[in-house]
């Protein structure tokens, strides 16, 4: 991975009028997703707080700016500005089933105000083998974002549990995000993980090869973090199969016309 394409150094030096550095289009990158409305009961709605604490250790120039979420003479640094953007952004954890029925509370200021999605699909590791219980397990959708004739599928994983995780399934109960009592279960992401994905999805992307590439990533500490993924088209066949299995085609045409 070339260097002064994916540098992580941070500097204050930079003209705060200058339109090279507006980050206002990570601002639509809220939950917002035309999928929550193609197709009905297509995914699960969650609340999302911030988190406190995080640090950028990996952020992809060339394809934020390929997204227009940065001015494409935007110089390689991450500015405390930016990092401060993409913490505010992506920093983010559901607030799941678990949170809400033992009424956990947290600072309204960090409860964003719309709902992030986490996807139905289908999954073979689930005992129901229709896509009943499956998809999104540790990932909800940022959102989409247009740019230059083409529209972005953004979504993160390492965000919480959903109900959609083999791990809740299994326990038959809500998970607290975090707790590693059942497989896949947990909805955390280890930094090696997400580190080797990202290498490899920029080596793929440098062969022509067209995949998801990482457009950031988030230490949170003990080794966990949350990565940051995007292309122009995220929805997996899967989650078509799942209306197929379930022989639900008026919603199957729905998600393949989509």
């Amino acid at each position: 991975m070339k260097r002064n394409t994916q540098s992580s150094l941070k500097s204050d030096v930079r003209d705060r009028n200058n339109p090279l550095h507006s980050y206002d289009r990570f601002d639509l990158l809220d939950g917002s997703h035309d999928w929550q409305s193609q197709v009905d009961d297509g995914a699960v709605l969650y609340p999302v707080r911030e988190l406190p604490g995080g640090k950028v250790i990996y952020f992809n120039f060339p394809l934020a700016k390929d997204m227009g979420l940065i001015h494409r003479e935007h110089p390689n640094q991450i500015f405390k500005d930016l990092e401060k953007k993409i913490l505010k952004t992506f920093a983010i954890q559901i607030i799941n089933e678990y949170d809400q029925v033992n009424n956990r509370k947290f600072p309204e200021d960090t409860i964003k105000p719309k709902k992030f999605m986490a996807t139905r699909y289908l999954q073979l590791q689930h005992p129901n083998k229709q896509g009943k219980t499956s998809g999104d397990g540790r990932s909800i959708w940022n959102g989409m974002i247009k740019s230059r004739g083409r529209v972005w599928d953004v979504s993160s994983r390492g965000t919480g549990v959903t109900c959609l995780a083999p791990g809740a399934v299994e326990a038959g109960k809500p998970l607290k995000s975090g707790d590693e009592s059942f497989g896949y279960g947990c909805g955390m992401a280890e930094l090696d993980e997400l580190v080797a994905t990202a290498i490899f999805s920029e080596i793929m992307h440098a062969q022509g090869i067209g995949t998801e590439r990482v457009l950031a990533i988030i230490d949170l500490g003990n080794g966990l973090g949350i990565g940051v993924r995007a292309a122009p088209n995220l929805i997996r066949p899967a989650h078509i199969f799942r209306f197929l299995k379930m022989n639900d085609y008026d919603n199957c045409k729905k998600a393949a016309d989509y």
